[in-house]
């Protein structure tokens, strides 16, 4: 299936920040946008009416933050995610995204 988002997080592996609300060490969010894009696909899998989104190796945007990230499908990869040449679409690293760090209290200030 396809996921049409604005964005998605992801957790740094190390960072922490202070939760404003809790005033507990969290980990510190990421927001990942694509340029240009309103709105962009991630590749799904559904049944019986629930979905998950497919994960795979992260590309030069999102590796220094996580391990993993979602399948993001640029122009065009829509028809290929959804037709039997999905497999083609495990390399993600011409995919470009920005992140964008929570605005919260950062442990080392």
């Amino acid at each position: 299936c396809l996921v049409p988002v604005r964005a998605f997080y992801e957790a740094h592996a190390t960072e922490r920040i202070v939760n404003e609300e809790t005033g507990k060490a969290v980990r510190r969010q990421y927001r990942f946008r694509m340029p240009g894009a309103r709105v962009f696909l991630l590749a799904g899998v559904q049944l019986d009416g629930c979905f998950s989104i497919v994960t795979t190796e992260p590309n030069a945007s999102v590796a220094p933050i996580h391990d993993r990230m979602p399948l993001v499908l640029g122009p065009g990869e829509s028809k290929i995610w959804i037709g039997q040449g999905f497999t083609e679409l495990a390399d993600r690293s011409p995919i470009a995204l920005v992140p964008e760090a929570e605005q919260s209290r950062d442990l080392n200030a």
